[in-house]
């Protein structure tokens, strides 16, 4: 019922409807509690594979928390809403949402007394989506998540812009419950480089395929933390944008022999300059890398000329050096490198 323009009577009589119980599949977005009380004492759609809902204020969450006959899939977005702590700890009391899969509370105002409620609840078995984008859950909100030993179907948990810092990126790493996490976003949280480095040092999320650790400020000893780790060996996506990293961080990276599955990196608006670039083309294991952006690291025509010396990036299809000082004679050197078999002139970036 996307773009429809459904009144609350409507919704209310789409609740009521009885007949409805074969009904697979149902996407909505409520702003009205009696809305929401409607669907909630809806008894009948028991054959429901999936309710995607869109809720825009407190009341209709709190009252959909009281639901107990939704005991199938549930996608539940609250995102861009009022949602705050009170409104959380009811949430997190429901036990019937067994099958609740995705929860997106991103932009909300939950805090760190709301992640501490989500973090208590036991029923979500089979969560495996928690979007928590911008609500200052801070460094005790992401302890009490990190302890949480019933998501263990997690595989996707964004928590940026949420000021955990040092000690909640630690308390995060210490995790050994979310063996199934493939993808993990802590844009712009201060974790700086002791939290990278403890990062560095988990080992139970050996499916991990994708971390963005972007405006972290956590410099090149925090590179090399995270370049230690040899248990991310599915790790396919790799952001690490605005972090203070100079050439030892790349030399650092460029170390790492254990990613070899690593397709994207992205180290824009770094510090690694021409002798930076030079250690990452020494690299022989990200023998899968496609997509490598440099923008803005000050590696000029030194630096592309040790690029070009590179044989094992033989899946190499992008390549940004915007910003760089790249000119046009570093970029025919480029082309050059008959290891790139699959890098074009349109797809370097200057």
């Amino acid at each position: 019922m996307r773009r429809n323009s459904i009144n609350s009577e409507g919704i209310k009589a789409l609740a009521q409807n009885p007949s409805w119980e074969n009904l697979l599949k149902l996407k909505l977005t409520i702003n009205d509690a009696e809305c929401a009380e409607a669907l909630a004492q809806n008894t009948s759609w028991r054959s429901l594979l999936r309710l995607e809902l869109t809720v825009d204020n407190v009341k209709c969450a709190k009252t959909l928390a009281q639901t107990i006959s939704w005991v199938h899939p549930l996608k539940l977005e609250l995102r861009h809403s009022s949602i705050d702590e009170e409104t959380v700890k009811a949430l997190a009391q429901n036990t019937s949402w067994v099958h609740l899969s995705v929860l997106d509370l991103s932009q909300s105002k939950i805090g760190g007394g709301g992640a501490k409620a989500l973090a208590k609840n036991t029923s979500w078995i089979n969560l495996s989506k928690l979007i928590l984008t911008e609500n200052n859950i801070d460094a005790e909100g992401a302890e009490a998540l990190a302890q949480n030993k019933s998501w263990i179907n997690l595989s996707e948990l964004d928590l940026a812009d949420n000021c955990i810092g040092t000690k909640g990126a630690i308390t995060l790493s210490q995790n050994t419950s979310w063996v199934n996490l493939s993808k993990l976003e802590l844009r712009n949280n201060d974790i700086y480089a002791s939290g990278a480095r403890a990062l560095g040092q988990n080992t139970s999320w050996r499916k991990l395929s994708w971390i963005n650790l972007s405006y972290n400020n956590i410099g090149s000893e925090g590179d090399w933390g995270l370049a230690q780790n040899t248990s991310w060996t599915n790790l396919a996506h790799l952001a690490l944008i605005h972090n203070g990293i100079d050439a030892d961080g790349a030399r650092a990276l460029a170390q790492n022999s254990s990613w070899s599955h690593l397709s994207l990196l992205c180290l824009l608006w770094n510090y690694i300059g021409p002798e930076g670039a030079k250690a990452l083309a020494k690299n022989v294991s990200w023998i899968n890398l496609s997509m490598l952006n440099l923008e803005g690291n000050n590696i000029g025509g030194e630096g592309a000329k040790g690029l070009a010396q590179n044989t094992s990036w033989a899946q190499l299809s992008r390549l940004d050096l915007k910003g760089n000082s790249i000119e046009p004679e570093d970029v025919e050197r480029l082309l050059q490198n008959k290891s790139w078999k699959y890098l074009l002139r349109s797809q370097i970036m200057i």
